[in-house]
């Protein structure tokens, strides 16, 4: 064959790898030569070939989408970054209730330290997830990224080996690692169980010895019973001999959910409840005021959210994460990761939430 032949080749598997590297963000040399029958030292010079036109960037055993199209490579992770053109990709599962406030303090960092934030919102899918940071980092210049992956599903211990794996520095908010072995990975976690040991804690010092737990179908959720168990177990009382709900928080689920909590506390002899989040405290408030129950003598309320609890009738005791915190922190982290390279060790964050005491809970 021909040089121009085999030239001709080369191009049409580049072109190849190309496709299937903006498809999956990332790929093996092992992998491409296994699946195009090929050595592995031709896959490392079409792969070179991609690089030095500025379509990949080469990592230990392949090669990553770029942070930026065009022809400069992407930086390396361990070099510090030009502190005065930093930009971080942020990357969430919603724009409102919980997060809200996360890229409210995420957004007050960003300006104090003059980086630009660019935000994209996914589902709580780990492919979408993965499909929204690839488009990040083809369509952007980002130079390091903050993202709450869904990690409780299908596909979760992928993403985070995945993430961990980016040419550029990942902090995680609110989520760790489900057990997969990461180096660099960064995160700012809320530690929710502490959370539900402070509400348990709180009904304990009222008395109460029956308390309930009510929760929505949340990634709090998990932590929030762990805390409310563990917490029981401490001070001699058996989770078993309590009791906890998983419920449905739309309107109609809300209100089901409101009654039967009700009624199994009156079975039960349940004097307290820990409910979350707050629009299900709302139900469980007014529907204890149709039945004449009161707040706190024939019941005991605390709310795991405070989002809205102060502005309940009567305002409910809160267990607060401290959201506008996490988003700070996140940023700030991610901030002094690009200012020092890999100099500075990883960090891995817990905030603790915080009890607000209200009527609810305590009468005054």
């Amino acid at each position: 064959m021909s040089v121009d032949g085999h030239g001709q080749l080369a191009r049409e598997r580049q072109e190849r790898f190309l496709r299937l590297l903006r498809a999956k963000g990332s790929v093996a040399v092992r992998t491409l030569a296994a699946e195009f029958d090929v050595s592995e030292m031709t896959v490392r010079r079409d792969l070179n070939a991609l690089a030095a036109r500025g379509l990949a960037v080469r990592v230990h055993g392949g090669a990553t989408v770029p942070d930026a199209p065009g022809p400069d490579a992407a930086a390396s992770p361990s070099d510090p970054r030009d502190p005065h053109n930093l930009t971080i990709g942020l990357v969430l599962p919603g724009a409102e209730y919980y997060w809200s406030p996360v890229i409210a303090g995420a957004r007050a960092a960003a300006a104090r330290a003059n980086v630009r934030l660019i935000l994209r919102i996914t589902s709580y899918e780990a492919r979408e997830d993965r499909h929204q940071v690839q488009s990040l980092l083809a369509s952007a210049r980002v130079d390091g990224l903050i993202i709450a992956p869904n990690l409780d599903r299908e596909g979760g211990g992928d993403l985070v080996t995945w993430l961990d794996a980016l040419p550029i520095p990942v902090v995680l908010v609110e989520r760790r690692p489900p057990g997969v072995p990461v180096r660099r990975l960064e995160w700012v976690a809320t530690d929710h169980a502490a959370g539900g040991v402070l509400a348990v804690q709180h009904l304990l010092a009222h008395g109460h010895r029956r308390i309930a737990l009510c929760t929505g179908p949340t990634a709090t959720t998990e932590d929030l019973i762990q805390g409310w168990q563990s917490e029981l177990r401490a001070r001699g009382l058996d989770p078993a001999e309590q009791f906890s709900m998983r419920v449905d928080v739309t309107e109609r689920g809300r209100q089901e959910a409101a009654a039967e909590l009700l009624d199994r506390c009156a079975e039960t002899g349940t004097s307290a409840v820990i409910v979350h989040p707050d629009i299900l405290t709302i139900s469980v408030v007014q529907r204890c005021l149709d039945l004449g129950i009161s707040i706190p003598e024939d019941l005991a309320i605390v709310s795991y959210d405070d989002e809205v609890a102060a502005l309940i009738d009567p305002p409910v005791t809160s267990v607060m994460p401290l959201k506008q915190d996490v988003g700070r922190m996140a940023v700030e982290l991610i901030h002094a990761r690009l200012l020092e390279g890999d100099r500075r060790p990883p960090h891995r964050l817990t905030v603790m939430p915080v009890l607000n005491v209200r009527r609810s809970s305590t009468g005054r």
